[in-house]
């Protein structure tokens, strides 16, 4: 297992000329706002066309903080502040976003926090698996064009809705616990799919699930998108031996929408009339909540 961190779009805007930032570390946990991390973990945003030139590879991030950061940076700069509509501030749809350093930089801090609680390095053994998986420039492996996060959690079938990978997690832990300690043993090693489907009934089933897909403005329309998809359901399917692939999007998302159902094969699960969905307080550099209509996609991988 490998692991690369969260609580869905539309063609995206022109690229912003970004001011280089210090190294940050993520803010404790206390400061999230308003369950973003439970929210956020599902939201897409993306744009994909026919393959170009551009020449990527296709890696592993580390777990590590350095690369949570670069990973957050990069998901705030080509996915948060690259699309008009997922900001709070500004009348005119067709100008700039934007947002002062400070704001820009609690953005930061506020996104790594969210990847570094479900993708950082962790102690102690965990039952569900998680990756960030990123492209990169061949001719300049420092720099992402493109990212996506992939994690085993738990789909209610009775609710028909998606746990967040820390919900999941605890609910696993918790239905292991309430055994005895010959049962507990039994499922000391187990995976995530023999617990939910000996202890947690038949509603319940352990999925693996795409977020945060983001490509950078000069990736566009290179392929990068289905590229990144294809390598997180190999890793879910080959690394981990889930058969079947979640992801979030918002129902009037035609781009990403396009993407999803038609180049890459996936088909609508069920919807969620107002969901909670997560746009960008520019002014106080937060994630705030709204609702937004939410499909459920899934694929057999």
């Amino acid at each position: 297992m490998f692991r690369f961190k969260l609580p869905s779009g539309v063609a995206l805007l022109l690229a912003l000329v970004l001011p280089s930032c210090a190294a940050f570390r993520p803010v404790p946990r206390h400061l999230h706002q308003q369950s973003t991390a439970d929210t956020r973990q599902f939201m897409f945003f993306a744009e994909e066309a026919p393959e170009g030139s551009l020449s990527i590879d296709i890696v592993a991030s580390g777990d590590d903080e350095e690369s949570i950061n670069q990973a957050a940076k990069f998901l705030i700069n080509s996915f948060w502040l690259d699309a008009r509509h997922l900001v709070t501030t500004g009348d005119d749809d067709d100008s700039a976003v934007v947002v002062s350093d400070n704001a820009r930089q609690s953005l930061y801090e506020r996104q790594a926090s969210d990847l570094f609680d479900n993708y950082g390095e962790r102690m102690g053994k965990t039952i569900l698996d998680s990756a960030v998986i990123k492209a990169v420039d061949s001719k300049n492996p420092d720099e992402i064009v493109g990212l996506v996060c992939v994690s085993s959690l738990l789909f209610d079938g009775k609710t028909e809705t998606l746990l967040s990978l820390q919900e999941s997690e605890e609910l696993l832990k918790a239905a292991v616990a309430t055994l005895g300690p010959k049962d507990r043993r039994r499922y000391k090693d187990a995976s995530a799919e023999d617990i939910a489907t000996g202890l947690l009934g038949n509603d319940m089933e352990a999925v693996c699930c795409i977020s945060n897909l983001a490509v950078s403005p000069r990736a566009r329309r290179t392929g990068v998108a289905a590229r990144l998809c294809d390598e997180a359901e190999r890793v879910a399917s080959v690394e981990w031996g889930y058969e079947v692939m979640f992801l979030k999007v918002e129902a009037d998302n035609t781009a990403a929408r396009n993407l999803y159902e038609q180049k890459l094969q996936y088909s609508v699960k069920c919807n969620e009339i107002a969901a909670t969905a997560l746009r960008v307080d520019l002014e106080n550099g937060q994630f705030v909540e709204t609702e937004a209509d939410t499909l459920i996609l899934m694929k057999d991988i």
